[in-house]
């Protein structure tokens, strides 16, 4: 549970917010997500559920939900098509004046749309986004913002934006995902901004820029107001991750919203730096998330076969991050199995250090319990 605070910017007779949420087989995290957002402080709400063939209980809980709450709209696909023919779906279902993406197995600020919508109506720019606080496969915290609220008020600062996130992605994630941000509906509308369907990763990081190339002012709020959990065993949809080479898309994407704003040569060393980090991010996922097989080996053979990368790693800058460093060694020679191992390697060392901090928990814990218990015997003594 997240303490409820006082709201500094009231929203009285406030506009209609449409919430647009995909399901895919996640009935272990739903409740979670669909009690934060039923339990909103601001209640002028349209929850668009799109359940995408669910094969677990999610389907039944999101009823049960519905029939509790009217401000619910639950939409079916009869087959499995992803994440972005759902938020499509729900695209075309909604009638809110704004409209704010969530995945199904993440949790929400009690507050965060009423925080969000006082923006808006304060500041009447093109986008808001909240902060965000991330849960990593690991158990690792983090959050994507670490400075100030902050006005960007011109186009200009905007692309600006677009350049440090294809500069550097850690210290621009609030980019890297649809959600967690409050969208004006009539700019979607007007330039008939979906979601790709052909687009089987990244595609919600496509849609952001899709977005971005109308937006001419953005409020950044500091306070982490969506909570994101990477789950391995969920991310919104089956179709999910099959798309190994699509993160292609946003970078040309980005690279074309920064073009008339800057000299060639920048864009190119920024182009080489982002398609570079993008790769290296989907042979992390290939690596963690497929079980060894020909598949695997496919996958991270096309990756690194690429013509684009092998020509745009000798430009990248890997910063402190050792594996990136050593990926950066191997693709020039193709060096297939070796990565393989490095990556491998990588997590495996990842897993045991969660291990050993949840058993450092769970001892102190013990002994924290033995502590009181043995005060209290003494006490009744």
């Amino acid at each position: 549970m997240h303490k409820r605070e006082v709201i500094i910017i009231p929203v009285n007779n406030s506009p209609k917010v449409s919430i647009v949420i995909p399901i895919y087989n996640c009935e272990r995290y739903l409740p979670r997500c669909l009690a934060a957002v039923t339990g909103q402080s601001c209640r002028n709400l349209e929850i668009i559920l799109i359940d995408d063939a669910s094969t677990d209980e999610s389907r039944k809980i999101s009823q049960a939900y519905a029939k509790q709450d009217t401000r619910i709209l639950l939409l079916h696909n009869e087959q499995n098509r992803g994440p972005a023919a759902s938020r499509n779906r729900g695209i075309q279902s909604m009638s809110g004046e704004y409209v704010y993406f969530m995945d199904s197995d993440d949790d929400l600020h009690p507050c965060a749309i009423e925080i969000l919508l006082g923006h808006y109506l304060r500041y009447n720019v093109d986008l808001v986004m909240g902060n965000v606080k991330r849960i990593d496969f690991f158990g690792q915290e983090s959050e994507d913002w670490s400075g100030s609220s902050r006005l960007i008020p011109s186009r200009g600062e905007v692309t600006e934006l677009v350049a440090g996130w294809m500069r550097a992605f850690n210290r621009y994630r609030v980019f890297g995902s649809a959600w967690g941000k409050l969208y004006r509906t009539d700019i979607i509308s007007s330039h008939h901004i979906l979601f790709d369907e052909t687009i089987k990763a990244w595609e919600d990081i496509y849609f952001v820029m899709c977005y971005l190339e109308h937006t001419c002012s953005i409020y950044y709020e500091q306070k982490q107001l969506y909570f994101y959990y990477h789950n391995q065993d969920n991310h919104g949809s089956a179709a999910t991750y099959r798309g190994y080479m699509d993160f292609t898309h946003t970078v040309y994407k980005a690279r074309d919203i920064i073009w008339p704003e800057r000299r060639r040569e920048v864009v190119n060393a920024l182009f080489c730096h982002a398609y570079s980090e993008c790769a290296l991010r989907m042979i992390f996922n290939c690596v963690f998330r497929m079980k060894l097989s020909r598949k695997l080996m496919a996958n991270l053979r096309i990756l690194v076969n690429d013509p684009v990368l092998q020509a745009s790693i000798a430009g990248y800058d890997p910063g402190e991050v050792i594996l990136n460093r050593r990926a950066q060694k191997l693709i020039p020679g193709k060096h297939i199995v070796l990565l393989l191992l490095v990556y491998r390697l990588d997590i495996r060392k990842r897993k045991r250090a969660r291990e050993k901090a949840q058993e450092v928990q769970v001892k102190a814990l013990v002994e924290l319990k033995e502590l009181v218990f043995g005060r209290m015997n003494r006490w009744k003594a």
